[in-house]
């Protein structure tokens, strides 16, 4: 989890991740979880510049671009963390229908004579 925590981008701006690393943030589900957040919270809405243009975000859609997660739309994103828990409870489920098959066989006993 500490991984997919650090290349998330909530701790370091996605653009800031090194390209060898850089798939890491596609298979993280709190990445995906994160930029529904952000773009809930974000989306929208305007902020007042009181210290001058110089380090002013004008909005709402400014900072999301600000932080990489432009690309991503709330409705995307939910689908893919919707995805990837189906994908993770089948892969459970078949799992452990494997398992249950190996282990209800019957295994060959020799007799200690």
């Amino acid at each position: 989890m500490l991984i997919f925590i650090l290349f998330s981008g909530f701790y370091a701006n996605n653009s800031l991740i090194p390209a060898a690393l850089n798939w890491i943030q596609w298979i993280s589900p709190i990445r995906w979880i994160f930029s529904a957040m952000i773009s809930i919270q974000f989306s929208g809405i305007t902020f007042e510049c009181n210290n001058g243009p110089l380090n002013c975000i004008p909005d709402g859609d400014a900072y999301i671009r600000r932080l990489g997660i432009q690309d991503d739309s709330f409705g995307r994103s939910l689908a893919v963390v919707l995805g990837m828990i189906a994908f993770f409870h089948i892969a459970a489920y078949t799992t452990l229908r494997i398992k249950r098959i190996k282990w209800a066989t019957p295994k060959s006993r020799s007799k200690v004579e």
